[in-house]
């Protein structure tokens, strides 16, 4: 994993995955998404996690996603349907790839 994405020794910290996909689901719809694309959002990003893909999880792309909400640069509104991860495309929309 790049050095950027890594947590300095000791200060990694566990936390229940369904406790997780709550806190997630509750900053989506906070954020104007519905509360079925936020529950699909949040598994997607529970899903890199807690199969080992750290840089695509909630620790370092909710942020992005805040940040892009918040900025106006993206709109909390899913668009595709494809198995995988969450990735921001285009300067005004963020793409949620669910299981579909």
């Amino acid at each position: 994993m790049l050095e950027q994405f890594q947590n300095p020794a000791g200060t990694e910290i566990s936390v229940d995955a369904a406790v997780m996909r709550r806190t997630v689901e509750s900053v989506f719809t906070a954020l104007g998404m519905s509360e079925e694309h936020a529950r699909q959002s949040a598994d997607v990003l529970l899903f890199s996690d807690l199969h080992g893909y750290d840089t695509h999880g909630v620790s370092n792309m909710l942020r992005v996603y805040v940040e892009l909400f918040v900025k106006g640069a993206s709109t909390p509104r899913q668009i595709g349907r494809l198995r995988a991860s969450a990735a921001p495309h285009a300067p005004s929309i963020l793409t949620a790839l669910t299981v579909g």
